[in-house]
């Protein structure tokens, strides 16, 4: 896309004097001299190892692809964000001015090296793990209503309900050896994802308050711009503290994101464009 449209990546370089630290092009666009059958596994690989690039290329993508179409005519008049799309959509649409600030805070912050990542010591801690334990997390996609999970939740300790996607589909995570018996149990098919973090249920507990914070920012929303809050199934009236207080709601109890569609659509709206990978 860049190559094809390469205004839109320009004026994003103009303004940060890191926008490949900040894309992670070596990780995501793999340049290679050789192309070994499995050179795809290889680089999924290295992609899954590093967390943190794909949070921060995420966020870059989004910021790209609305200033691409925004750069075609279109204007959005409302923002719907899934998981990390919430303060996607704010950077992208203007309401946080510099994302720039937000990937250097995760460069250096701990809380995608050890606490949500690596070590994970919230999880440890959140679910009173032994403390020479190393939690390997797991998530996927089932297709099964978040009903469906919430019934025999109870009988799996280490497994969450994370996200309900669709009313047929729900995202699940827990303990890498804990998950194969729920998903026998469940049924259905399912989809696992990769280097996903435990965010959206209680792991996230121990360190909600460094999580807010991180997301913590100056916020002017532009004028007439509509703003969806996952976690509230609503719209946000934006400021620094609802904005936060937002992001960091939905990374303690996951979200419908079925009930946001569904009121952006009482609301009126009827097109809906995706800016996500």
């Amino acid at each position: 896309l860049g190559a094809v449209w390469p205004e839109a990546l320009e004026g994003m370089d103009r303004e940060t004097d890191h926008l490949r630290r900040q894309a992670h092009p070596h990780l995501l666009i793999p340049y290679r001299r050789s192309w070994p059958r499995d050179w795809e596994r290889r680089a999924q690989a290295e992609i899954d190892a590093q967390p943190l690039a794909a949070i921060c290329a995420t966020v870059i993508f989004g910021v790209f692809t609305t200033r691409l179409v925004q750069a075609a005519g279109i204007r959005p008049q409302g923002v719907i964000g899934y998981s990390l799309g919430e303060s996607t959509g704010y950077f992208a649409t203007g309401a946080w001015p510099d994302q720039g600030r937000m990937l250097d805070r995760i460069q250096f912050s701990t809380l995608f090296r050890e606490q949500l990542a690596g070590p994970h010591t919230a999880l440890r801690q959140a679910w009173n793990l032994p403390a020479d334990a190393t939690p390997r997390w797991q998530a996927a996609v089932v297709n099964r209503a978040a009903e469906a999970v919430r019934e025999i939740l109870p009988n799996h300790p280490h497994v969450r309900l994370l996200i309900a996607n669709t009313p047929a589909e729900s995202v699940v995570g827990g303990l890498a050896e804990a998950l194969p018996a729920f998903l026998a149990a469940i049924g259905g098919e399912a989809v696992p994802l990769q280097g996903v973090l435990p965010l959206h249920c209680d792991a996230v507990r121990p360190v909600l308050d460094a999580y807010r914070e991180l997301h913590t920012f100056p916020t002017a929303p532009p004028p007439g711009m509509i703003y969806y809050s996952a976690a509230r199934g609503a719209p946000l009236a934006l400021s620094d503290a609802s904005a936060a207080d937002s992001i960091a709601r939905q990374s303690l109890e996951g979200f419908d994101f079925g009930a946001v569609i569904r009121r952006a659509h009482a609301d009126g709206f009827r097109f809906f464009l995706e800016m996500g990978p």
